[in-house]
C-alpha cells in the first residue's frame, strides 16, 4: 500500500485511490468508537478512560 498523505483530495481522486482512503478513515472511525464504548461501559473511571482512549489514539 503507497503512503497516501501526500495527496490531495483531488488528486487522490484522480489516481483512483480515494475510494480506498475513504474505507480506511471508515475503518478507523468505526474502530475507535468500539474502542470508547467498550472503554465507558468497562472502565468505571473517567479520567482513566481518557487516558486510555488518547493511548488507543496514539498507537494508530
Amino acid at each position: 500500500m503507497d503512503s497516501y498523505a501526500t495527496y490531495t483530495i483531488k488528486e487522490a481522486r484522480e489516481v483512483g485511490v480515494l475510494e480506498e482512503v475513504l474505507d480506511m478513515c471508515k475503518f478507523i472511525i468505526k474502530r475507535l468508537n468500539r474502542a470508547e464504548e467498550w472503554m465507558n461501559e468497562y472502565t468505571p473511571n473517567p479520567i482513566k478512560n481518557k487516558s486510555n482512549f488518547m493511548s488507543i489514539l496514539n498507537d494508530l
